[in-house]
């Protein structure tokens, strides 16, 4: 999802409504200070409407310029920690995807509230950010409303087919495993663009339970594009 507008309503205790594109993402928001490195907990405890308390309620916050991405921490990175952080509801279900302009806005608005804003554009995204976000976008398509920290080998081994205008299906599979066998922890060049009719979707087709398809990856010309979220694609160098 792509932040067009947002709302931020009092609601209790010191804690507001957070909206996004009309809907309702926090029942409890309240800063945007991270605890756990780029670790951001939107939707506070409901019973003492204070951050820290509970594992609820947590997004990661990453730096993709020119977007802020909030998404659901799956990375091994906060094992250390010995905890489990559980995201917000509708990150659970998805990426959300702010301009940073929109972003700017937001984190202004909220200073202007006397609320923290440490840390709030997170940390810059590696590789293995890149792959977090390709990967909850496979599981959502895989398994829409059910379990969202499925391996892309494990939705790979579920499909039923991968098809695309310009390559045989064996081809398909070709491009795919090499495109989900690139990513690593350095540093890397990740660039975010607009999907263009120039771009060629390879298209990985399940029946589970229904039959859904999952633009994984786009083609410009030999150039292997990484899905990222409605209407944007990833390059990675």
């Amino acid at each position: 999802m792509i932040v067009f507008n947002y709302e931020i309503i009092p609601h209790t205790e010191g804690t507001y409504f957070l909206k996004l594109n009309g809907d309702i993402v926090a029942n409890y928001f309240y800063d945007l200070n991270s605890e756990f490195d780029s670790l951001i907990q939107v939707d506070v405890c409901s019973h003492c409407f204070y951050p820290g308390c509970s594992d609820h309620g947590f997004i990661e916050v990453v730096d993709f310029d020119p977007f802020i991405v909030w998404k659901e921490p799956l990375n091994s990175k906060y094992s250390s920690s010995n905890r489990e952080f559980n995201p917000i509801e509708c990150v659970s279900v998805g990426t959300i995807v702010w301009p940073k302009s929109k972003y700017n806005e937001f984190v202004s608005e909220i200073t202007h509230l006397n609320r923290s804003t440490s840390n709030s554009f997170g940390l810059r995204a590696k590789a293995i950010d890149l792959f977090d976000v390709w990967r909850i976008e496979g599981s959502q398509v895989y398994s829409p409303g059910g379990f969202k920290k499925y391996e892309v080998e494990e939705i790979y081994q579920n499909r039923i087919g991968l098809y695309s205008m310009d390559l045989s299906e064996h081809d398909c599979e070709r491009v795919f495993y090499e495109a989900a066998n690139i990513f690593d922890n350095k540093m890397s060049e990740i660039e975010i663009i607009e999907v263009n009719d120039e771009m060629k979707p390879i298209i990985m087709i399940f029946d589970r339970p229904e039959y859904k398809e999952w633009k994984c990856l786009y083609l410009l010309n030999q150039e292997v594009l990484y899905s990222f979220s409605k209407g944007l694609v990833a390059r990675i160098s």
